[in-house]
């Protein structure tokens, strides 16, 4: 593996003072950074007990960073099965649609699970530290400037583990400074590498381009970390001799992740990077050798999914096929409600996307009867409509869907509905 080059002292000027508290504090520290515009995208909330940080939670999509950690802690404990998963996410779910005031729903959840001790102290502990370096990351590169401080105090928190803050910082400013010496050709954690073409992908020996395109489906950095149960900063730095040859090209992360701050961004003349970086195919085919011989995709990432997609338009089902195009998926379309049962019991699909508004029965009355089905009930169920409000949200949860998926839709939203419930 390539080593980092000796660096400046100081290649970036991280804002240390962000985690800093007064001795003894108990409570959340809360920055919003009003320059940014989307509401969902500006605020972090850092909980602190007695002085020591316990957890960093940040108000973009909590649900989709602990389903992502959830998904790699699974990997090592077997009794966290899809099915508990879904039971957390659904669980946390619902603390964010109560509006639970000042405490953050994923810091809720993990009091929750210790609480009912569905998972041991031990591993509350490991989730807790996976997502808090994640929010703690896009916190410190943020602009501080930017940033508007706001202090909460508590009597107390849930006991879900404590870091003293010195040396989480040191343990940070180690990893941000590893993501820059990949820059400029790797700048965010939520980029997803791709193989530039056929063409390119064919210069690697076959057995390495199987093994990649099991794995290149168009997921983050973040995402193949769940997948792999691997770190995604060693995953970045054994494809990066791929992106310097040019089979691999980095796609931005998706939105609203591609607003997030970068990990790289020009600074000065003297810039960190990767020594004996490999450029020629030969040098990057060793390299991949070496480097990816760990990162073997699961059954459960290569396997081919049945997803059953049910709607009275033709268009409809006609798009979310294209959208799912080439994702190693067996696409079954129903236009007719009324068969839609029998052919499902039949079919014994992995993932069933329920169009609402149908004639004869609408989606929330066949949802109630797969889950009456003792074949279909286990089958997550995502309810596709173009309702955006809450009542409906809890309409669809009462009839039994697993998550619900908003018209009009990206590529995105789909693909991370298929990797929260099938990859």
């Amino acid at each position: 593996m390539t080593q980092l080059m000796d660096r400046p002292a100081v290649f970036m000027e991280v804002p240390t003072h962000l985690l800093e508290v007064k001795p003894g504090f108990t409570g959340i520290v809360r920055y919003q950074d009003d320059s940014i515009a989307t509401e969902e995208l500006s605020s972090w909330s850092l909980f602190f007990s007695q002085g020591r940080f316990v957890f960093a939670s940040h108000s973009l999509d909590p649900l989709e960073r602990l389903d992502r950690h959830l998904r790699r802690l699974s990997h090592q404990i077997p009794s966290l099965t899809r099915e508990k998963c879904l039971r957390i996410r659904q669980q946390a779910e619902s603390l964010l649609i109560q509006d639970s005031g000042s405490m953050a729903a994923d810091f809720q959840v993990l009091g929750w699970l210790a609480e009912e001790q569905l998972l041991s102290a031990e591993a509350i502990r490991k989730l807790s530290a996976w997502m808090s370096e994640e929010v703690l990351q896009n916190l410190l590169l943020s602009p501080s400037q930017d940033l508007k401080k706001q202090m909460i105090r508590l009597g107390t928190l849930p006991a879900l583990g404590q870091w003293e803050v010195g040396s989480l910082l040191s343990h940070l400013q180690k990893r941000l400074e590893a993501w820059y010496a990949l820059g400029p050709q790797i700048t965010s954690p939520y980029q997803r590498p791709y193989f530039t073409s056929r063409a390119q992908a064919e210069r690697l020996p076959p057995e390495q381009q199987e093994q990649l395109s099991q794995l290149l489906r168009g997921f983050s950095f973040r995402q193949l970390s769940a997948l792999l149960d691997q770190d995604e900063l060693l995953i970045a730095r054994r494809v990066y001799p791929l992106i310097n040859a040019g089979i691999i090209v980095l796609r931005d992360p998706q939105p609203p992740f591609n607003q997030l701050p970068k990990t790289y961004v020009a600074r000065a003349a003297t810039v960190p990077t990767l020594s004996e970086a490999p450029t020629t195919p030969l040098q990057a085919t060793a390299a991949l050798a070496n480097g990816l011989q760990d990162l073997h995709p699961t059954p459960r990432a290569t396997q081919t999914w049945t997803v059953a997609c049910i709607d009275d338009s033709q268009a409809m089902l006609s798009e979310i096929c294209r959208l799912l195009e080439g994702q190693n998926l067996a696409i079954h379309t129903i236009s007719d409600s009324l068969k839609a049962l029998m052919k499902l019991t039949s079919l014994k699909p992995d993932l069933i996307l329920l169009d609402v508004g149908m004639p004869n029965i609408d989606g929330y009355q066949l949802c109630g009867l797969i889950r009456k089905s003792s074949v279909l009930k286990e089958v997550p169920v995502v309810m596709v409509t173009g309702h955006k409000g809450l009542i409906d949200r809890v309409k669809a949860r009462m009839a039994g869907a697993t998550d619900y998926l908003t018209k009009p839709f990206q590529q995105e939203e789909l693909l991370q509905i298929v990797f929260r419930y099938l990859s």
